[in-house]
Formats: C-alpha cells, sequence, structure tokens
C-alpha cells in the first residue's frame, strides 16, 4: 500500500514507490487560546535533526533542546536506537504525559520496567 498526502508524494512522483520509507506524524493539542492557529507542519532534512551519543544509544532530537522544531506548546520527542542493545535513560519532566513508540525490537521502561515491543 502506498499513501501520500504532501509527505511523500514527491517520492511516488519520482518512482520511489518501491523503497521503504519511514514517517511517523504527531498531532498536537495546543492549549485552548491558540486552537483557532492555522495549521502548520515542519519537514526537516535528516542533517537539520540534532544527533548525539549516549553510551550505547544514537539520540536524535526531533523536539526539544536544540531541535528546530517548534510545536507551539511545550514537548521532547526523542528518536533512539541500541543498534548493539544496552541502555537509555531520558528524565521526563513531571507535568508531561508520555509514550513510547516501537518501530523494532523491545524494550523495558518506567519505574516499574514495564516492557513493551512492536505491536
Amino acid at each position: 500500500m502506498w499513501h501520500a498526502e504532501g509527505i511523500g508524494e514527491d517520492e511516488f512522483r519520482e518512482g520511489k514507490a518501491g523503497t521503504e520509507m519511514r514517517g511517523i506524524l504527531f498531532w498536537v493539542n495546543l492549549a485552548r487560546k491558540d486552537k483557532g492557529v492555522e495549521p502548520s507542519a515542519q519537514l526537516l532534512d535528516p542533517q537539520d535533526v540534532p544527533v548525539r551519543q549516549e553510551g550505547e544509544a544514537i539520540v536524535r532530537v526531533l523536539v526539544g533542546e536544540g531541535s528546530p522544531v517548534e510545536l507551539g506548546t511545550p514537548g521532547l520527542i526523542l528518536d533512539v536506537e541500541l543498534p548493539g542493545g544496552g541502555v537509555f535513560s531520558s528524565p521526563v519532566p513531571s507535568d508531561f504525559n508520555g509514550f513510547l513508540y516501537m518501530l523494532e525490537g523491545e524494550t523495558s521502561f518506567g519505574a516499574n520496567r514495564r516492557s513493551a515491543s512492536r505491536a
């Protein structure tokens, strides 16, 4: 299946429909005072995403300190890769909601070490 709705339509037009492309789309719930703002999207080239090495982890900061992405509400979105396995830990502000989205592999997270894997 191939779906192109703005993001990805260039690849489709260029005949790259058989290549692998991953993307995650985040919808942000804005504060009530900002609900009427014009919708927007930000596209980044890979070289524009801050990357750091933390132990065994490769961490890409999609939203947060150092990222050029502005959400209109505070946020933290990290893409964490552990190519050889290992451990990664990141504090999450107490007033944030959090979730984990696994693209590959399995892990455990949180104080109670809850397990997660690709669905």
